[in-house]
């Protein structure tokens, strides 16, 4: 029985600096939306001390997870080499757990099976659903450049 499926979007960066400016913008995004609360890092279970994430942002329900990191150094951190495909990428990830599967195939009839949760259309809407509110797709601007614009507009 299907109990978690993940989705994933990778974006190849070359630089470095841009990668972590970027995860450095997605840590400043909305603090909750959708019963998803951010989480930029955990308590250590020796210490109780807060440990930050430096190359991850996560927004977290009990069903879903939405989250941005940097696979290159996630790999690194767990001492292995990246793959070819693994090199230089920003990977967009929604998790969808058990209780919103279960939640799927009581409420709306989607059946448990992989074969539907595998329809470009479900990857789309899951995308639309939990990331796109959460981590913009425009520009970004500073805030003095914004004004600028707005006040050229009117």
């Amino acid at each position: 029985m299907l109990t978690r499926i993940d989705y994933r979007y990778d974006i190849v960066i070359q630089s470095k600096d841009i990668r972590q400016l970027l995860i450095d913008l997605y840590k400043k995004m909305a603090r909750s939306y959708c019963r998803q609360t951010k989480r930029t890092g955990y308590q250590d279970k020796k210490t109780k001390e807060y440990v930050t994430y430096e190359t991850s942002v996560e927004h977290k329900s009990k069903s879903v997870k939405s989250i941005v990191y940097l696979k290159n150094e996630e790999c690194e951190a767990k001492g292995r080499k990246p793959a070819s495909y693994e090199e230089d990428v920003i990977r967009f990830e929604v998790q969808v757990g058990n209780n919103r599967l279960y939640y799927l195939e009581k409420e709306k009839d989607v059946p448990r099976k992989l074969w539907e949760y595998f329809r470009h259309q479900h990857y789309v809407d899951q995308f639309a659903k939990y990331m796109f509110p959460i981590y913009y797709t425009e520009t970004f601007y500073k805030l003095d450049e914004a004004r600028k614009i707005i006040r050229k507009s009117l």
